[in-house]
């Protein structure tokens, strides 16, 4: 499902996961999303730049930002492997399953029931500096709407979260709204 003029919708664990990606971009937002987490420069590099936020709010949990860029890598690879699991179950009818995983996303979304706003983080492993937004359009049907390192309680205070996540979310509300989109038969 393809309007040049906005987006496209990738599908990455069909029929269940999708990912927006954008007009001028490259990669999904899945796709961009994790090819960033997992290169431990670009990773590094955030941290440092963002290094006030690092030092109050992380900086206890790690020795380093080299060491913290090294944990949000590994937790990339954890989530993605962790997706492999989850659209396994999905597929089976067992838990976890992927409604288990996204949980809502409050605040400005608190009372939506349609294109809801969710957020996942973490695997079953461990929670993750890594937040994962989307939106649901059934169960266990969802497109990737953003996603990144958050820094900070709130996405509103956190570098790189704040400038992008409430806009690609409504992007992408806009879109599937505008389209009729309400599961994944109207995106193949």
């Amino acid at each position: 499902f393809t309007n040049k003029a906005t987006m496209e919708i990738i599908g990455i664990y069909k029929p269940y996961i999708y990912s927006a990606k954008f007009d001028g971009e490259e990669l999904s937002e899945f796709s961009r999303l994790f090819s960033e987490l997992m290169d431990i420069d670009d990773v590094w590099d955030f941290l440092n730049e963002h290094k006030e936020d690092f030092n109050r709010y992380l900086f206890q949990f790690f020795d380093s930002t080299f060491e913290a860029a090294e944990q949000v890598s590994d937790e990339a690879k954890e989530m993605l492997s962790y997706f492999d699991e989850l659209s396994e179950n999905t597929r089976e009818d067992m838990q976890p399953d992927f409604d288990s995983y996204f949980k809502n996303l409050d605040g400005i979304y608190k009372c939506e029931i349609n294109y809801i706003p969710v957020k996942g983080y973490g695997s079953k492993y461990r929670p993750t500096l890594i937040r994962l937004y989307a939106i649901k359009l059934k169960p266990n049907v969802y497109v990737i709407a953003a996603g990144g390192i958050k820094l900070r309680k709130k996405i509103q205070d956190s570098p790189g979260l704040k400038e992008n996540v409430f806009r690609k979310i409504d992007k992408v509300r806009e879109y599937l709204s505008q389209f009729g989109i309400t599961d994944a038969s109207d995106m193949d």
